[in-house]
């Protein structure tokens, strides 16, 4: 009986260890070498560079006073319009997004952010200033180059007339700086 019981606990054994290393093999790898990276990167906490410098986002905004001890606010937003893809050539998703700021005058200032994958970790690019007062229609990732479309208006048009004029520009990444391509 002895005999019967210890071949029945080897047997339960065996197929404990059979079952547990081939669930393990079944369980695919988190990053192999021949699938791209799918998740979306959140560009919400990231810094990007604007031209009068870095602006660090929390939550996905920042204000800052205009002048030391001011009360005018300059409020800078990532808006919901982004988009995915590979920015960067490393197989690993990048976003692209349109980050808004306002409250220093009466414009209201779009530009074109990227944040992108690095050796390490994610970093958010210099912004490229696409317009005042527009509206910004889309956003799209192809094979390295980002496709905004908004409306604009024209050049001899004063701020107060609404914008119309469909505009398509596309942007790129050169060394690691945000671009306008062309």
């Amino acid at each position: 009986m002895k005999k019967i019981i210890a071949i029945l606990v080897l047997i339960l054994i065996a197929f404990g260890v059979w079952f547990f290393y081939n669930a393990a093999q079944s369980i695919p790898s988190e990053n192999p070498d021949n699938q791209t990276n799918t998740t979306k990167p959140d560009a919400s906490n990231a810094s990007f560079e604007f031209e009068d410098g870095l602006i660090k986002l929390t939550k996905g905004k920042n204000e800052q006073e205009v002048a030391p001890g001011s009360a005018m606010v300059q409020e800078t937003v990532l808006t919901d319009l982004k988009s995915y893809g590979d920015l960067n050539g490393d197989n690993k998703q990048d976003s692209a997004a349109v980050l808004v700021q306002s409250g220093g005058g009466s414009g209201v200032f779009f530009y074109i952010g990227a944040y992108v994958s690095g050796p390490v970790s994610y970093k958010g690019s210099n912004v490229v200033f696409f317009g005042d007062r527009i509206e910004p229609k889309s956003i799209s990732v192809k094979n390295g180059v980002i496709t905004l479309e908004y409306l604009d208006r024209k050049l001899t048009d004063s701020y107060d007339v609404e914008p119309t004029i469909k505009t398509t520009k596309k942007f790129s990444l050169s060394k690691g700086i945000l671009v306008e391509a062309k």
